[in-house]
């Protein structure tokens, strides 16, 4: 087998794990966002305002700090875990361009398939969530 084919199997292999990565976390998001919407209509608020901050018991700051430390906690993991895999999948990506002689114009094109940007959407969309529950 030809060095660049195992180069690119390896390579296709990276992107569809970051990209699994990334759809499980958009759909843990928004699964916990559903979740909290519909706990919120069928129960009420699950935290007061933050603005009626004098008005909150214990239970409420236990809420509030339990989810601000999961919230740190499980994005600082996300972020890890993927610059991690962005780190082999460009490695791969340089290496599979030398073995297989690829074009500036291939190599940009497949760069542009890689979509770095693209993790940044579950987290913004939990920190949306986030500060509507803390917040609102």
């Amino acid at each position: 087998m030809d060095p660049a084919d195992i180069y690119f199997d390896l390579f296709k292999r990276n992107m569809d794990t970051r990209r699994l990565i990334i759809l499980a976390a958009l759909g843990a998001v928004l699964g916990f966002g559903a979740w909290l919407i519909e706990r919120d209509q069928t129960k009420g608020e699950m935290l007061r305002p933050l603005w009626q901050l004098s008005s909150w018991s214990w239970p409420d700051y236990l809420v509030l700090v339990s989810l601000t430390a999961a919230f740190v906690v499980s994005w600082s993991l996300y972020f890890f875990m993927l610059s991690k895999i962005d780190a082999v999948v460009i490695d791969t990506l340089a290496d599979l361009q030398e073995l297989a002689g690829l074009s500036a114009d291939q190599h940009k094109a497949i760069g542009r398939r890689l979509n770095i940007q693209s993790k940044w959407l579950p987290f913004a969309l939990s920190t949306l969530i986030y500060l509507g529950i803390v917040i609102l």
